[in-house]
């Protein structure tokens, strides 16, 4: 079937996921087959009005962001929602495990700076970036999922706070080293990251 015989639809979303997905699997079949099958794309005008249909810039590397979150494998970056895309989500979460918004935004905006795809060098995932054996005791069946994301982290996190008796310093450095190392060391743990970590999201919650 010659190629302009096939119509390509492409729902206007404001992820702008489906417009990726095509455009990484047309290159997917370029490079399989060794042949430009598909008429050349003026790459920068695409990203440009990916953006624009998004109403985001497009996530940034890893050294740009100075951290070791990973994007999901892809020719093209994928663009990142902005932080209110979510707040339903963590309205719903707060309200549901009695925890506060800005609290839950903070461990968000810590974790993967809202970028639902994100994946650690260790292999935590998502929004909250939960750790493959945690998204499995929470009964998270797709981490990468906002809404199961956001659910399971603030599950999770209102468990740590209720171990720790609501000291939100202990709950935070458990959501990062483990509640083990904190009971441990009877606090935040001596490890840089999760004393960053910790700093970094009290910070934001003085308004820092």
């Amino acid at each position: 079937m010659p190629m302009n015989d096939n119509i390509i639809r492409i729902s206007n979303r404001a992820e702008g996921w489906g417009i990726v997905s095509m455009m990484e699997r047309i290159e997917n079949i370029q490079q399989k087959f060794g042949a430009n099958i598909f008429p050349k794309v003026d790459n920068s005008a695409f990203q440009k009005e990916l953006e624009n249909s998004a109403g985001t810039a497009p996530a940034k590397s890893i050294k740009e962001r100075g951290g070791d979150e990973l994007f999901a494998p892809g020719t093209f970056t994928r663009p990142v929602p902005g932080a209110a895309t979510f707040d339903p989500l963590i309205s719903q979460a707060a309200d549901k495990y009695d925890l506060s918004q800005s609290l839950l935004k903070a461990v968000i905006k810590a974790e993967s700076n809202f970028n639902p795809r994100a994946v650690s060098s260790k292999g935590a995932m998502g929004l909250m970036q939960l750790m493959p054996g945690t998204a499995r005791d929470l009964n998270v069946s797709d981490p990468f999922d906002p809404a199961q994301n956001i659910d399971g982290g603030a599950r999770y996190l209102k468990q740590m706070l209720d171990r720790f008796g609501g000291d939100t310093k202990k709950a935070l450095s458990a959501y990062n080293a483990g509640p083990k190392a904190v009971e441990t060391y009877g606090g935040t743990p001596p490890y840089k990251e999760t004393q960053d970590y910790v700093g970094r999201i009290l910070n934001m919650l003085s308004g820092g």
